[in-house]
């Protein structure tokens, strides 16, 4: 009796450790270029930052901690700073000339935190005189400094679906951060073609997580806390899971199949996989990795599946994400920029990334022709303006930028 209950004791805690965690990330590292600060203009600015959740994760608390710096000549009872999750104001900061620092340490309500990609919003409303006033002086400014902020989030992690189609919709998802951990439990760790196998699975994993930054690691046995791949031909699987407790069907060939991390004979850890990559021989064991690193169409809704057969589709000459080529046209929404608007006085720029072949020679006098289709409000001053930039505004003085007039006349 002693014995047993030391046993649930011990898979109680095993669960419990398992899929508590808590992260700290500084908030620049969620910016695009990896800006350190924000620069808030004018009498009225916003800027956004885009944080994502992953659908593995329960958010149970996040608290967000940033500093910020403005200008001496704010009026304090004009001046306000209010932090926003996806247009939810959750905190109001008076903007004072006395004390023009500050830090400040607000608590993020789980239930704004959505699954998928969510707005962190600073926006200001700044003012230096109670009269006609300029509404872009020099001395209506506000600078969050992201580079020392922090957002800290716990969360719990949701149990895993026995099923493969979560393996890139759940499992390997680039919403994940600060980074992905896997580990690898191969046959023969010196064997040189089941390494390679294991190079060609670790790339499909890179590519399912967006290639962000994922920590690879190889052990013997299994690795807790952490996604499993256990990668051989059959007699080896089938031997090591056996001693875990786990059944595989021994005559089914290639195989794909997913279960929970088994701790222990009678322990498993429902909240991370142990994905199994197997075959009789080892041109089985290649046929299951290359399915499992570049199938293209989704992964069945079972724990396992068989693949019979596997052909590289025909690759065209510079195709890739977000690849360019010339004399093509591309709608800025193939490159992530949808119908966006533009308010206020200093708005939230906008970006559009792409890449070039790297064989890819610019001649002189060769231009790339952007086409626009806008519409602005009617009752727009003379000296409104859309600037329009191939470089980061820090680059925005190189001759080839570009202003376009939004002349309301």
């Amino acid at each position: 009796m002693k014995q047993l209950f030391l046993c649930i004791a011990t898979i109680f805690c095993l669960a419990h450790l398992a899929h508590a965690a808590v992260v700290e990330v500084p908030l620049y590292k969620f910016t695009n270029t990896l800006v350190k600060s924000i620069d808030l203009k004018c009498i009225s600015a916003e800027y956004t930052i885009p944080v994502s959740v992953p659908e593995r994760w329960e958010i149970e608390k996040a608290v967000m901690r940033f500093q910020y710096v403005n200008s001496s000549s704010l009026l304090e009872n004009k001046s306000t700073l209010v932090v926003k999750v996806n247009g939810y104001p959750i905190a109001q900061i008076k903007l004072s000339p006395i004390v023009p620092e500050g830090e400040v340490k607000v608590a993020i309500p789980a239930i704004l935190l959505d699954t998928g990609y969510n707005n962190i919003s600073f926006a200001v409303t700044q003012h230096y005189t109670d009269e006609c006033e300029d509404p872009c002086a020099p001395g209506l400014w506000t600078t969050i400094k992201i580079d020392e902020s922090i957002l800290r989030v716990e969360y719990r992690l949701k149990p895993v679906p026995l099923r493969l189609s979560a393996i890139p919709e759940f499992i390997f998802d680039p919403k994940i951060f600060p980074h992905g951990r896997v580990n690898f439990i191969a046959e023969g760790l010196t064997s040189e073609e089941l390494i390679n196998y294991a190079g060609i699975v670790a790339s499909g994993i890179a590519l399912r997580y967006d290639y962000r930054q994922v920590f690879f690691s190889l052990s013997k046995d299994i690795k807790p806390n952490v996604d499993n791949i256990l990668l051989g031909k059959r007699d080896f699987i089938y031997d090591f899971l056996r001693k875990k407790g786990v059944e595989i069907n021994e005559d089914a060939g290639a195989l794909l199949k997913i279960t929970h991390l088994p701790l222990e004979k009678f322990v498993r850890d429902p909240h991370h996989a142990l994905i199994i990559i197997t075959g009789d021989n080892i041109e089985q064991v290649k046929l299951a990795s290359e399915t499992f690193a570049i199938m293209s169409f989704p992964f069945p809704d079972t724990d396992e599946m068989t693949p019979v057969k596997f052909e590289l589709p025909d690759v065209a000459q510079y195709s890739g994400k977000h690849m360019l080529v010339p004399d093509k046209k591309y709608p800025f929404k193939t490159l992530n920029l949808e119908t966006y608007t533009f308010k206020g006085l200093s708005p939230n720029p906008k970006e559009i990334t792409f890449r070039l072949p790297p064989d890819f020679m610019v001649k002189q006098n060769q231009y790339a022709n952007l086409s626009l289709h806008f519409a602005y409000g009617a009752g727009m001053r003379n000296f409104s303006v859309l600037n329009v930039s191939p470089f980061p505004e820090r680059f925005q003085q190189n001759p080839y930028f570009k202003r376009v007039s939004t002349n309301s006349k």
